[in-house]
């Protein structure tokens, strides 16, 4: 009875494949221990410990005061606290005029100045947009002529005007609305009929007004129920 022969080359193919399956196991089990650290790392750095966050949270309110926000963080560090309208001016007719009065709620957060400037310098973009001219009449023309066509391929002298408006607002909302925590809004977005200023506070004074309130409210119902 003779036994299988195996040879040489077959028991070599064999032993390596028994070492690349092995190599493989190590390799996979590598990994997934690597993942796993990955995981818990980055798991860890998005959740971090309530204490961690309320620390941080804690000095942010104590080292960041109202007059250093940016428009970008304005509304995520600060809470609307009231609004403020200011109504049009129709003294001269139905042109798109806005009132220079100065409301008393803006008095311990921005400079008469400033405030007057910024409504007459949009008053006077209104009145640019509404102004008839040549352009206006070429424009016009044009419109007649292509059965307003036209106006799919280039923007109007008052959509024009109407662009350095927003521009303009943007610009005095980061340089002097924001970091006094105001926030102007387009009259565009409200319909033409109020020039609209957002007040924000801190809200790190804002809880700690709520909280002294509640403390005063409690020690006086305390002090109440002493006396009965």
């Amino acid at each position: 009875m003779t036994m299988p022969h195996c040879s040489l080359p077959a028991r070599c193919a064999s032993v390596a494949a028994q070492c690349l399956l092995l190599l493989g196991s190590l390799q996979s089990s590598r990994l997934g221990a690597v993942g796993l650290a990955v995981f818990w790392g980055t798991a860890g750095d998005r959740a971090p410990s309530p204490s961690r966050a309320h620390w941080r949270q804690k000095s942010s309110c104590m080292q960041e005061p109202l007059g250093v926000h940016s428009l970008q963080e304005l509304r995520r560090s600060a809470s609307l606290a009231t609004k403020v309208f200011v109504q049009r001016d129709y003294s001269d007719g139905t042109t798109c005029q806005f009132q220079t009065k100065f409301p008393p709620e803006l008095e311990s957060r921005i400079e008469r100045q400033l405030f007057e400037e910024t409504v007459k310098t949009l008053n006077g973009f209104y009145a640019e947009a509404e102004k008839i001219g040549g352009s206006s009449y070429l424009e016009g023309c044009l419109a007649c002529a292509t059965a307003y066509f036209i106006f799919l391929c280039m923007e109007t002298h008052y959509e024009k005007v109407l662009k350095k408006i927003s521009k303009y607002i943007q610009d005095q909302n980061e340089k002097i609305y924001a970091p006094r925590g105001l926030l102007l809004t387009d009259p565009l977005e409200r319909g033409m009929r109020v020039i609209e200023i957002s007040i924000y506070e801190d809200r790190c004074s804002s809880g700690s007004s709520s909280s002294g309130s509640s403390s005063s409210s409690s020690g006086g119902g305390g002090g109440g129920a002493g006396g009965r």
